[in-house]
């Protein structure tokens, strides 16, 4: 019978190879590590602190001039309280991703995260 058509040729390996080494270095590529978070806290048009969120270890409070309360953890940032009425700021929630911020108007107070590599630059053409 024609046996001899089922097995693969020695070229037919060589692309599976092939296949298979591309699809691997694909696989290493995309799953890069993300660049580590900067907390950034802005008062009254300043920066007040920015820390690398890689350092806490623990979450952290760090109460504001005005009374907002900021709280950090190793993978994200939240406004915890804020002394002023709407608590628009509070109910932001935690933020986990460079790019959210949180902001409270009344006090004057922003929280933003950014990545370890951010250059204030949202996006670039040609």
């Amino acid at each position: 019978m024609k046996n001899h058509m089922l097995r693969p040729k020695k070229r037919d390996l060589i692309l599976i190879g092939v296949l298979l080494a591309a699809g691997m270095l694909l696989l290493v590529l995309t799953r890069a590590p993300r660049s580590a978070l900067v907390a950034r806290i802005e008062t009254d048009g300043g920066v007040y602190r920015e820390v690398r969120l890689s350092d806490v270890r623990e979450p952290e409070d760090l109460t504001l001039p005005g009374g907002v309360v900021v709280r950090l953890y190793p993978d994200g940032a939240e406004i915890l309280s804020s002394p002023c009425k709407e608590q628009d700021c509070v109910h932001t929630g935690k933020l986990t991703k460079a790019g959210q911020c949180a902001v409270c108007l009344p006090k004057k107070t922003a929280l933003v995260l950014l990545g370890a590599d951010n250059s204030g630059i949202d996006a670039k053409t040609g």
